[in-house]
């Protein structure tokens, strides 16, 4: 039996330690993956909140991980590209309140986000998921993407945390 790679993000102590588990048992942590320095200095409790590997395409097992709301001067999240051992900041347009919840990886090399938009005042709680075409994601890259789904509160939506995705025939 082949041991399973496992990748795990930590909030407060920013990083992504990788372990092993095989024989019924974790290993670990391996390593530490690298991160631009601007991750490193997130606040506590605003971190890494989605992590994905990219599961085909030109940067296929390259790691992506994503802040919860350690936005850039210009107001969008920011994440990076972990390829090789080498780290590299992405950025992804933020819009309508919306902060980013979970990433996957598809087989052909794009992304999909989860994204949340919730007022504690008014306790509107919104989600969308965006496909991000696997062209688009390369280091250092302002990313947008497709929005295929919104659903707010008249659909009784609840606070959606992840993405499962599995492909049929």
């Amino acid at each position: 039996m082949n041991d399973i790679l496992v990748l795990i993000g930590f909030e407060g102590r920013h990083r992504i330690d990788e372990y092993t588990f095989a024989n019924d048992a974790m290993r670990g942590p391996v390593k530490t993956l690298p991160l631009p320095g601007n991750l490193k200095r997130m606040h506590r409790n605003v971190g890494l909140e989605a992590l994905g590997t990219l599961q085909g395409g030109h940067y296929a097992g390259a790691v992506v991980a994503i802040s919860e709301h350690l936005l850039s001067p210009e107001g969008d999240h920011t994440g990076a590209i972990i390829i090789g051992g080498q780290s590299s900041p992405l950025y992804f347009a933020r819009t309508d309140e919306f902060d980013i919840t979970d990433i996957k990886g598809l087989k052909d090399g794009s992304i999909l986000l989860l994204e949340r938009s919730f007022d504690n005042t008014t306790f509107h709680l919104e989600t969308r998921i965006r496909h991000i075409p696997a062209k688009d994601i390369k280091p250092d890259a302002y990313l947008i993407g497709d929005e295929l789904l919104r659903a707010g509160p008249e659909m009784q939506i609840d606070n959606f945390e992840g993405l499962a995705i599995s492909e049929g025939t």
